[in-house]
């Protein structure tokens, strides 16, 4: 298989999610015959059944040669030819999807060779090409850079889910960019006008990392990606890139409870942690800002109660109450 011109890992964070994990394994299943890419599977602290499940799947259709398991903490030690395609890393406990795409970064941040780290969400499966155009975007680049894919609807993959994400600071009204749209619609051909990338198929490079730093861990859910851009952008780095080649079909939300991309009323556990999350994310970024972001989530949570959803209300208001406490 022809080279990509670098070295890349793809980083799976699981939790709870072991029929997905396979999936999304099994559609890189061509890419891991390449010998400049491979792929790191962190486990939240999953059941040991869950772990068990994604360990037989992984050995279902790949020679126990060609996968290892070692436990969060362990770095790569071999040379990058002596490791194998797939490393799964148990970590210790729930990081959170910042922390568990850290874990899988650290064990291979000692090795320079490695070009590019590519945050992969584990409910999606990867189209044909998608790796090495997602990489080929890379070549030639010596400074800081980040590019993201075209995600599409799993189960309708000719659908746009997102050509790039939207925020609006003033009234924090997040978005999608071609959402809806057919992946062949004209207007997706030179995207640029988004905010941030959708955190579900995401590369950076490694001068990316050492200029800008990891995912910031203490969101656990949502903003991640908005935040890591905002802290690029305060260091003067050129906006992310969109790569239309690199094709992603993405389920979301399974392990928060949110099942369907169609359905738009978030579970009571991303209640929580959006609340949580915009706090944090206005106090960093846009302090002078957040008494009006306060008051939105404020409007939010009574307009849940008024329609006797206690529960969603009682989500929000603690959401933003814990943040609060920290900020």
């Amino acid at each position: 298989m022809k080279s990509m011109g670098v070295r890349a890992v793809a980083i799976l964070v699981n939790w709870k999610g072991a029929d997905d994990t396979i999936q999304c394994l099994r559609s890189l299943q061509a890419d891991l015959a390449r010998d400049d890419f491979k792929v790191v599977v962190v486990d939240n602290a999953s059941p040991s059944s869950g772990i068990d499940e994604i360990l037989q799947g992984i050995a279902s259709f790949m020679p126990a040669e060609n996968w290892i398991r070692v436990e969060e903490g362990e770095v790569a030690n071999r040379e990058w030819e002596q490791l194998p395609s797939v490393v799964f890393i148990k970590a210790k406990k729930n990081h959170g999807f910042a922390g568990g795409n850290n874990v899988g970064t650290r064990f291979f941040m000692a090795d320079a060779s490695v070009g590019v780290y590519w945050y992969l969400n584990n409910d999606t499966a990867v189209e044909r090409d998608t790796v090495s155009s997602l990489c080929q975007e890379f070549s030639g680049t010596s400074g800081p850079l980040a590019v993201g894919s075209l995600l599409v609807h799993y189960d309708h993959p000719e659908v746009v889910q997102s050509a790039g994400c939207l925020f609006n600071p003033l009234t924090g009204r997040l978005g999608r960019l071609g959402e809806g749209l057919s992946r062949q619609d004209s207007s997706l051909k030179n995207p640029s006008d988004f905010s941030y990338l959708a955190g579900a198929s995401l590369a950076v490079n490694r001068k990316y990392l050492d200029v800008v730093g990891l995912m910031s861990e203490d969101y656990f859910l949502y903003f991640e990606e908005l935040d890591w851009v905002a802290r690029a952008r305060a260091k003067g780095l050129s906006a992310p890139l969109l790569c239309l080649k690199s094709v992603v079909r993405h389920k979301e939300g399974g392990s928060i409870g949110t099942k369907s991309v169609q359905v738009k009323k978030h579970s009571l556990v991303a209640e929580f942690y959006l609340a949580r999350s915009y706090v944090k994310f206005y106090w960093r970024h846009h302090r002078v800002l957040l008494p009006a972001i306060l008051t939105r989530l404020t409007a939010k949570a009574a307009l849940s109660a008024v329609k006797g959803d206690a529960r969603r209300a009682r989500a929000i208001f603690l959401g933003m109450l814990q943040q609060a406490q920290y900020s």
